[in-house]
C-alpha cells in the first residue's frame, strides 16, 4: 500500500471561512466568496478563537519566557528621607514623595539606597512589577534562578515559585518587605504584570525569572494565515465558525442547533487529547 509519508497538512483561514459558509448553504460549490464574507467571516473566527481560550482551551499556547530584574528607583524626598519605588509609573505631583496625595501607593521610606532627585514625568522602576506584555494572559508555573548562589552558572540554584491570585498579593500586609521571592502573582490586565514576594532586594538584579505563561492566540489577519495550534481543531473551528455565521445568514433554527451540537461534539474530542500524557511508568499515587 502507497503511503504519502507526508505529516504536513493544514489549513488557512480563508479556507476555514469557505467551508463554513458551504455547510451554512451561504456558499455555493465552485462559487467565490464575495469581500464581504470573507471579511465577514475573518471577525467571527477570530472571535471565535478568543472565546475559546477564556474557556481555558490552553495547554497548546503555553511559552516559556524569561525576565531580567531591575533595581528599583530611589529618589530623595523633601522630609530628608530616602524612598523606594515600590510600583513602576511615570511621575507626576499626585505620586511625589512626602507631598503626593498618593505617594504610598508608589514609594516606601528605605535607607542605604543610592538616589536621584526625584523629576515629574520620568519613568521609575520597581523591582518588585515586571510587565509581560499584553499578548500573555496567564501564568502556569515559575522559577527563579539565581546564579550566585552557585560557584559557576552551570551550578545555580532554582527556586520553584509558588503561583498566587492578584487578589492574595493584594490582600498581604506586607508585600514590599524584602526577602528571597517564594511566590509570584499575575495581574491580568492589559498588559500583564507579574509581582514576586518577598520583594527581591536591591542587590539581587542578577536573578532571572523563568516562566511558562499562557499567550494569546495569533489572530487570522491575512488570507493564507494556519492557525496557531492542532491541526485536529480545524474541524471545529469549521463549525464553529459556521454556527456563528448561520445567525447572520438565517439558517432556520433546526439547522443552526445540529451545527451548534457537531462543533460541541468536535470540540469535545478536540480538547481531551490536550491533556497531559504520562511519560514515566512510575506515577505518584495521588497524581
Amino acid at each position: 500500500m502507497a503511503k504519502s509519508g507526508s505529516f504536513d497538512y493544514n489549513v488557512t483561514r480563508n479556507e476555514i471561512i469557505f467551508r463554513a459558509l458551504r455547510i451554512t448553504g451561504a456558499l455555493s460549490e465552485g462559487i467565490s466568496a464575495t469581500s464581504a464574507q470573507v471579511s465577514n467571516g475573518a471577525d467571527a473566527l477570530n472571535s471565535l478563537v478568543k472565546q475559546l481560550q477564556t474557556e481555558g482551551i490552553r495547554l497548546w499556547t503555553y511559552d516559556w519566557q524569561t525576565y531580567n530584574l531591575s533595581a528599583s528607583s530611589a529618589v530623595d524626598g523633601t522630609d530628608g528621607n530616602q524612598y523606594r519605588c515600590i510600583r513602576s509609573h511615570t511621575s507626576d505631583s499626585t505620586n511625589k514623595p512626602v507631598t503626593g496625595a498618593d505617594y504610598s501607593t508608589y514609594w516606601i521610606k528605605d535607607s542605604g539606597l543610592t538616589t536621584s532627585t526625584w523629576a515629574t514625568a520620568t519613568s521609575y522602576n520597581s523591582i518588585n512589577d515586571i510587565a509581560i506584555g499584553s499578548s500573555y494572559i496567564g501564568i502556569d508555573r515559575a522559577f527563579l534562578r539565581d546564579p550566585s548562589d552557585g560557584s559557576s552558572e552551570s551550578s545555580h540554584d532554582d527556586t520553584e515559585l509558588d503561583i498566587i491570585s492578584f487578589a492574595d498579593w493584594f490582600s498581604l500586609p506586607n508585600k514590599n518587605t524584602n526577602g528571597d521571592p517564594t511566590a509570584i502573582a499575575f495581574d491580568n490586565q492589559l498588559t500583564g504584570t507579574l509581582y514576586l514576594y518577598p520583594e527581591p532586594y536591591q542587590a539581587d538584579t542578577d536573578m532571572v525569572i523563568h516562566a511558562r505563561v499562557v499567550k494569546l492566540h495569533d489572530d487570522f489577519d491575512a488570507s493564507g494565515d494556519t492557525p496557531d495550534f492542532p491541526v485536529r481543531w480545524a474541524e471545529c473551528l469549521t463549525f464553529g465558525l459556521a454556527h456563528r455565521l448561520s445567525y447572520e445568514y438565517g439558517i432556520p433554527m433546526q439547522e443552526r442547533s445540529d451545527i451548534a451540537r457537531e462543533f460541541e461534539r468536535l470540540k469535545f474530542f478536540a480538547r481531551a487529547d490536550d491533556t497531559r500524557k504520562v511519560t514515566s511508568e512510575f506515577v505518584i499515587g495521588a497524581y
